[in-house]
């Protein structure tokens, strides 16, 4: 029966596309539900690698214990439990009633609703590759091309999920279509139950066949494990933090780290020889592009291109490794995946949970290079430290702060120039055991004091938590607070105009018209972010301000390095959680007007841009009311998104956009009102602009089951800095 060849494949990467899909779309479920906090994605991922991880281990446990004969039967059952659960039940997700701790909450929620499906899905992968070897198939002798079909699948599902599955499709379709194919993998696996059968090995050859697995194994499986997680995940921060939050470019480096598992898991493995051989060489120069990237001499999309290369080449070393380094006996195959699953989930737990609250920069990039370059130590015999790796130590410490001081701007020589030194040095450091590990633990400590000279410009407060990077500085007689890439707020320093907003909210923004003009009648205003507290500048005693901030370390920030909130002369109140949330709290709250201003950057809070959650902004907004959404993105176009949503709503939908000048910065605004009179006015004397309908209803609609960044991206704005870019320049330019 040819088709019995195919079956292992085909259930494999079957189960892989359907676990790495059932976690996009049950975190996409969980958000509007508890908000936009990052606390809830994070949540999610600790929780599906955590329960991964179980997976393995508990097929590794069970077919040690009871021999996969009567594992194949436990793996039929384990397939068919979830019907009980989901999916043979409705996925429902309602808002928590629970007092619990958010992350706690999440966890129960995760384990009731998808918890038996996921947990079933992977066991599947380590199950098979067993089930493989110990059958009469003829690939039976090599089970672990199988790991690279899953994580074939996993690619499948990574990139088709946006493209395809969100573009075409809302939450509620998608899950009947995950139904329906978790229905086929459970037929196809009922089938090779019957068809593919599975023999224990006699004691004897199984004794024979024991190989011990040391220590360093072990160690060398856990490093592996943990440092190609933590480099995807460092990459997708520094891409978020330092280069810019599209979240279209956040799939790169989890789909790179699929990837290179599935050339080097391959039946016919595939990593060039010049990437193991020059990895002292990768690990350097990875290493310097940590710090030129914050000294923004590449375009965007070069800089994601650079790091996403970088990245290829360390997850290819880290796979090739593993695979060079599996057990060469079948009977601990199981315990190779468990160990690197272990790995990898306490590799996604430090890069995820603990460096956000112990460092103030994305440390977590070096420490993964960390992690990567220690694993050539237990293959190396001691080699004492010489005069020759001291002076290249020193050699690498005056390229690193020399570096930004001579060349200030992108310079082809200075890049030539660069990479000549790091081979050098690297080449040397590699003689020594110890000398690159410890090169890069010194440059990890010195990390935040490098970033100060690269990014020319000391800031005198710098914090991090899991919503970000938090920048003050000083320059140009102004402050400026930044969040990542996003400027927050700027306030002179000095003068009369101290008191004056500036940026996106001056006097002569679309914002700051608006509130001037209407300081009598805005009696009460909703303002869903903080930022600087820059519009509570604006407030008067007859005013009450409700200030809605995601994350208290916001305020504690704007309160002690900007005094816009000391200016304000109303009455303030601030209410900390998710603005969607604390909403729902406040019924009772009617505001004469809701400004949203709680997007980061490029990176848009979905949540609160739906139909779902404008009603609700409605029911709290009087009926002479509007409600302001900022929508200055420089890569998405959210304004089209709004007005389709006020469309759907019945309202009177306008823009408006101010340019650079005097007190302001760049922005465009977004109004949405009920009342006619109020709309005619900012059109007719105020100069707003009213949406085309034709050209709006061109757009879908955003609600909480469905929404797609893709129809919004500003691809000229993406690729247009490339055009400008001369890559054979050469003249320094100061």
């Amino acid at each position: 029966m040819p088709y019995r060849i195919a079956l292992p494949e085909v259930i494999t990467f079957l189960s892989a596309f359907l676990l790495f899909q059932i976690e996009l779309i049950v975190a996409k479920l969980f958000l509007p539900n508890y908000g936009g906090s990052y606390l809830v994605w994070g949540a999610c991922v600790v929780f599906f690698q955590a329960v991964l991880f179980l997976g393995y281990f508990f097929a590794q446990y069970a077919i040690d214990r009871w021999g996969i004969e009567l594992y194949r039967k436990i793996h039929v059952g384990l397939v068919l439990l979830p019907f009980l659960f989901f999916p043979g039940r409705d996925l429902i997700v309602s808002y928590s009633q629970n007092q619990l701790p958010l992350v706690a909450d999440v966890f129960i929620r995760l384990l009731a609703t998808v918890g038996p499906v996921f947990f079933t899905l992977s066991t599947v992968s380590v199950a098979w590759q067993v089930w493989l070897s110990r059958s009469d198939l003829p690939q039976r002798n090599n089970p672990y091309a199988l790991y690279a079909v899953s994580n074939l699948g996993s690619f499948a599902a990574l990139f088709s999920y946006p493209f395809i599955f969100e573009y075409c499709l809302d939450l509620s379709q998608q899950l009947v279509i995950w139904r329906a194919a978790y229905f086929v993998f459970a037929t196809l696996n009922i089938l090779a139950f019957v068809w593919i059968k599975a023999k224990d090995h006699d004691g004897k050859k199984e004794k024979s066949e024991d190989v011990v697995i040391t220590r360093t194994d072990v160690l060398r499986w856990l490093l592996l494990g943990a440092g190609g997680v933590v480099m995807f995940l460092s990459v997708t921060n520094i891409i978020t933090y330092e280069v810019t939050p599209v979240p279209l470019f956040w799939i790169m480096p989890l789909g790179i780290y699929l990837a290179a598992f599935v050339l080097n898991f391959k039946r016919r493995a595939w990593c060039p020889k010049w990437i193991i051989k020059g990895i002292p060489f990768i690990l350097g120069l990875s290493a310097m592009l940590f710090f030129i990237v914050q000294q923004t001499i590449f375009p965007v999309v070069i800089s994601v291109f650079l790091l996403c290369i970088m990245l290829f080449l360390l997850c290819m070393y880290c796979q090739h490794e593993l695979i060079s380094h599996k057990p060469k006996s079948s009977r601990s195959l199981a315990f190779f995946y468990v160990m690197i699953s272990l790995g990898s989930f306490l590799g996604g737990f430090l890069t995820s949970w603990i460096i956000p609250l112990m460092s103030i920069n994305t440390v977590e990039y070096l420490i993964g290079l960390i992690l990567i370059a220690a694993v050539r130590v237990l293959d190396r015999r001691e080699k004492k430290f010489n005069v020759f790796v001291i002076a290249a130590m020193a050699g690498w410490a005056v390229l690193l702060v020399g570096w930004p001081k001579v060349f200030t701007h992108y310079n082809i020589f200075g890049i030539l120039l660069l990479t000549v030194a790091l081979w050098l040095i690297t080449r040397q450091l590699a003689q020594s055991r110890w000398a690159l590990v410890v090169s890069l633990a010194l440059i990890a400590l010195a990390s935040s004091n490098l970033e100060e000279i690269y990014k020319r410009r000391p800031f005198i407060y710098k914090f991090r938590n899991y919503y970000g990077i938090y920048e003050v500085f000083n320059g140009r007689q102004m402050r400026t607070f930044l969040h990542g890439t996003t400027m927050h707020g700027v306030q002179l320093l000095e003068g009369q105009q101290k008191s004056i907003p500036l940026g996106y909210y001056s006097p002569t923004s679309p914002v700051g018209e608006i509130m001037i003009e209407n300081q009598t009648t805005f009696k009460h205003v909703g303002l869903i972010g903080l930022g600087a507290g820059t519009l509570a500048a604006y407030g008067n005693p007859a005013q009450a301000y409700d200030f809605y901030e995601l994350d208290p370390d916001v305020y504690r920030i704007a309160r002690k390095y900007f005094t816009y909130m000391d200016i304000s002369a109303s009455r303030n109140e601030f209410i900390f959680g998710d603005a969607r949330l604390s909403l729902e709290k406040n019924a009772g709250k009617i505001y004469d007007a809701i400004i949203v201003d709680a997007f980061g950057g490029d990176a848009i809070p979905v949540h609160l841009v739906t139909k779902d959650v404008v009603e609700k902004y409605r029911r709290h907004l009087a009926d002479h009311g509007l409600i302001l959404f900022h929508a200055t993105n420089r890569y998405l176009g959210i304004e089209p998104v709004l007005a389709r949503i006020g469309q759907a709503l019945g309202a009177y939908v306008g823009y408006k956009d101010a340019p650079d000048g005097g007190f302001n910065l760049s922005s465009i605004w977004v109004v949405m009102t009920w009342d006619k009179t109020q709309f005619e006015h900012l059109v007719a004397d105020k100069e707003w602009k009213a949406f085309d309908p034709q050209r709006i209803a061109a757009y879908p609609l955003w609600t909480d089951r469905y929404s797609s960044i893709l129809p919004i991206l500003k691809w000229d704005m993406l690729l247009g800095a490339i055009k400008a870019f001369h890559v054979l320049s050469w003249q320094k330019r100061i």
